[in-house]
């Protein structure tokens, strides 16, 4: 992950909130001074959100949208529900923003999305529930939604799974 989030040079002055907040402990501590890793952090944003120093800043204006994620984690909540997520994001920040779902999810929080970009939803997601008039119509993981008929009757389309790999594509 780019280094969006950073660290202004402060004096942490052992709350350790940012620690106690971060989802996949991705910050670590030294010499009075918080420091995030990079390759670990998923970019949620709730250090940025706890800090009473203000210590955090986004560097990259793209990313305020995951720190506004961050604010509805803050709570706790076992269950996130998205609408469009990937909406207005350019190519890149969807595949971040989508593999830092992913990665919450594996965290343990249950995340529920509303979205129309099939291949997005195969690859990312653990169960798909296609809605059809407002009624679900099926719900099942996706390599079962590739074998099923019902995407072809409800879309017009067929769903394949490039071999060896979780990566989709459909076609008419």
């Amino acid at each position: 992950m780019p280094n969006c989030l950073t660290l202004k040079k402060s004096n942490c002055k052992n709350c350790y909130k940012c620690i106690r907040h971060c989802p996949v402990k991705a910050i670590r501590f030294s010499g009075n001074q918080a420091h995030i890793i990079g390759n670990e952090c998923i970019l949620c944003g709730q250090c940025f959100v706890v800090c009473p120093q203000d210590a955090k800043e986004i560097v990259d204006e793209t990313e305020k949208v995951k720190v506004l994620l961050a604010r509805a984690l803050f709570g706790q909540p076992d269950m996130i529900l998205l609408d469009e997520p990937t909406t207005y994001l350019d190519v890149r920040h969807q595949l971040e923003l989508m593999k830092m779902l992913k990665k919450l999810a594996q965290s343990g929080k249950s995340i529920v999305t509303v979205m129309h970009d099939l291949p997005f939803a195969f690859e990312f997601s653990d169960e798909i529930a296609v809605l059809d008039e407002g009624r679900i119509k099926i719900q099942a993981p996706p390599s079962e939604l590739c074998d099923s008929a019902i995407l072809g009757d409800i879309f017009g389309i067929r769903m394949g799974r490039i071999e060896g790999k979780d990566k989709y594509y459909y076609e008419i």
